[in-house]
């Protein structure tokens, strides 16, 4: 790359990491990996928290390098006592209909060092994505930094209804979208104007080359299995009922694997990875593997019959187009509008509600053939619509563009 045209891009986020599965994790590790790809220089400045949902510091504080990238980490402390007393006064939980723990995810981890780096360094950088959740980290970080740029939050959560969400728009230079559908979704739910500048920077899967230490042996799942990776949560619930009615309902079909043979809708395992808290049930064919790194991610997505995705909150899930980059088949349970408008102009068909689960994955599952042909049909819209080299010239049109512009 010309060192002209070369320039120092930050990712602000709350978790981050080779084995990160939660959808804003990977969303930011692929455009991160992307524009690092390209030559830029990019830092992702986040924190050492490692599970979702909590606020504690599993991972070690300081640099490290994945994807071409800068990691920075900085702890997390508690929120409590003053902390929590002052951002209850200043209205954060106000307008909040959804209890304590969807505030406290929305206000996110405290970290003082964090934000003490973005005050330091921050006007180094040509401009700085905050991809995280729409609660303290942008809120704080978007008047510490030359030029900031807000990223909706990777899934469809109330947070955005806190009554912080019209200071916190206005706050920032430019708002970097998926897509237009994305963006008008967005300003619907707000009720709040989007900045002026808003960039549809489309959307790609993170490169599957971290040489991190697996926390499972993509070996130890023998025969025909299906496969979900992604943090636990009730729709991993609801996976797993459907996955139970699917077996009770078809356990003596025959269906084909992707050789030669043939298996019973008995035999079909269910298989889990990305989270310690996943089901467990041998005894219903149920295998929980925990987090896995990228390189077991990837020979399980190769070898999976089928690749679901069920969390009905993620508007372009990661995992979809990393499945679909494979070439794989997916079934999607519960798709999100969004993501149902998406998938309707070429797979209708493999969008299913819990109740038409088992008769999807059993049309699915019933020949390789068709099988085959949907999965070339993936890959080749993978490959049109959401190819890395796409999403890193909408980063940098939309980078040059506020470049030329003098700040407000």
């Amino acid at each position: 790359m010309d060192l002209r045209s070369r320039r120092k891009l930050g990712f602000v986020v709350e978790r981050y990491g080779a084995e990160e599965t939660g959808e804003t994790g990977r969303r930011t590790r692929a455009l991160a990996a992307a524009v690092a790809g390209r030559g830029h220089d990019v830092t992702v400045v986040t924190t050492c928290a490692r599970l979702p949902g909590e606020w504690r510091n599993e991972l070690a504080e300081g640099e490290s390098a994945l994807d071409g990238a800068r990691v920075v980490r900085f702890p997390v402390e508690p929120l409590r006592g003053p902390i929590r007393r002052r951002l209850h006064s200043q209205g954060w939980l106000a307008g909040s209909k959804w209890g304590r723990q969807a505030w406290l995810d929305a206000v996110g981890p405290v970290s003082p060092g964090l934000e003490h780096y973005l005050h330091r360094l921050g006007a180094q950088f040509d401009a700085v994505f905050f991809t995280g959740a729409w609660g303290r980290l942008p809120a704080r970080g978007a008047a510490l930094v030359r030029t900031a740029v807000l990223a909706p939050p990777a899934l469809d959560e109330p947070m955005r209804a806190l009554a912080h969400v019209p200071e916190l728009l206005g706050a920032f230079r430019s708002l970097a979208v998926e897509s237009i559908e994305h963006k008008d979704h967005l300003a619907a739910e707000c009720k709040a104007p989007l900045p002026a500048d808003a960039f549809v920077i489309g959307s790609c899967c993170e490169p599957l080359t971290s040489g991190a230490k697996p926390f499972a042996d993509a070996q130890a799942v023998r025969g025909s299995f299906i496969l979900y990776v992604g943090e636990n949560g009730a729709h991993v619930q609801r996976l797993v009922t459907a996955f139970r009615a699917f077996r009770d309902a078809h356990a003596l079909t025959p269906f084909e694997d992707d050789v030669e043979g043939t298996f019973e809708g008995r035999d079909l395992r269910l298989v889990l990875a990305g989270d310690f808290s996943h089901v467990h049930a041998p005894e219903d064919r149920i295998v929980s593997l925990g987090p896995v790194d990228d390189a077991v991610r990837r020979s399980l997505l190769r070898a999976a019959l089928v690749a679901v995705h069920c969390d009905g909150r993620a508007f372009m899930p990661v995992s979809l187009i990393e499945a679909w980059s494979m070439g794989r088949p997916t079934l999607t349970l519960d798709a999100h509008p969004l993501l149902m408008a998406t998938m309707q102009r070429w797979a209708s068909e493999y969008v299913c509600s819990g109740f038409a689960f088992a008769s999807c994955l059993a049309a699915l599952l019933s020949k390789r053939g068709p099988r085959a042909a949907l999965a070339a049909r993936a890959h080749g819209h993978a490959r049109r619509t959401y190819d890395p080299s796409r999403v890193v010239a909408a980063v940098e049109a939309c980078v040059e563009a506020l470049r030329a512009q003098p700040a407000s």
